[in-house]
């Protein structure tokens, strides 16, 4: 097990496993299942099968996403935790500047990464005390 101070010259592996330690069911990875986050899943399944694995579902991913969330699940035995955005906020964004809003210009981009990602990130991340991950759609 890694101490604090040995963080610098520790592997990923023993960083996880010292972080599943200490921090058990409050301690969860983000991931948009591109490569990276794929490769921290693999690291700490083969730590534990107990590892907490969630993602965010902006209502516009791709079929790619969906797939690999199943091949977690059948591989690894991991039930992804799926976080939405806040329907009564995408609902009248979406009827009154159309789906594809982020198209239009920056503050609007900006309005939809906010409702669809932000927020749902932020209410997830309040439940937990450590995550680690990478990428995020």
């Amino acid at each position: 097990m890694v101490s604090l101070s040995g963080f610098e010259s520790a592997s990923a592996s023993e960083i996880l496993a010292w972080a599943l330690g200490a921090y058990g069911e409050s301690f969860a990875i983000a991931t948009s299942f591109q490569k990276e986050g794929m490769v921290i899943v693999d690291l700490a399944s083969r730590i534990t099968s107990d590892v907490r694995v969630f993602t965010i579902d902006t209502g516009r991913l791709p079929d790619e996403t969906y797939r690999m969330m199943e091949t977690v699940r059948k591989r690894y035995g991991i039930r992804v935790e799926v976080v939405f955005p806040e329907r009564d906020e995408v609902e009248p964004m979406v009827t009154l500047h159309g789906p594809n809003l982020f198209y239009s210009s920056v503050p609007s981009r900006e309005r939809c990464c906010e409702i669809r990602k932000v927020r749902p990130l932020e209410r997830k991340l309040a439940t937990l005390k450590a995550c680690a991950g990478h990428g995020a759609r």
